[in-house]
């Protein structure tokens, strides 16, 4: 990873076990380890495949402000809670920035 990382940075992505597939409707999420799914809307689709491009948060709500034109607060705020979210049902995994060397 080239780009420098500050102190406190979150690196989050989308874990091992999860598998899933997008469409113009929204997306489907396996986790395959625990044997659950889910439903994504449209917006939460988007979300989950720019965090499976390595984007992070700051470019993920940048890239919904415009996509979908709304204010930058809003889409900061959706897409950490949409982040949050993820975490709470294990299909993401979160390190710190400082462990990368």
């Amino acid at each position: 990873m080239n780009r420098k990382l500050r102190e406190g940075f979150k690196i989050v992505r989308v874990a091992e076990n999860v598998r899933s597939t997008h469409s113009q409707d929204g997306g489907i999420v396996l986790d395959i380890l625990h044997g659950q799914m889910f439903r994504l809307n449209f917006v939460g689709s988007r979300i989950l495949e720019l965090l499976k491009q390595g984007s992070a948060e700051p470019q993920i709500a940048e890239q919904l402000a415009r996509e979908f034109g709304i204010d930058r607060a809003t889409a900061e705020t959706d897409v950490r809670e949409f982040i949050e979210t993820l975490e709470k049902h294990h299909l993401l995994t979160v390190r710190n920035g400082n462990s990368l060397t």
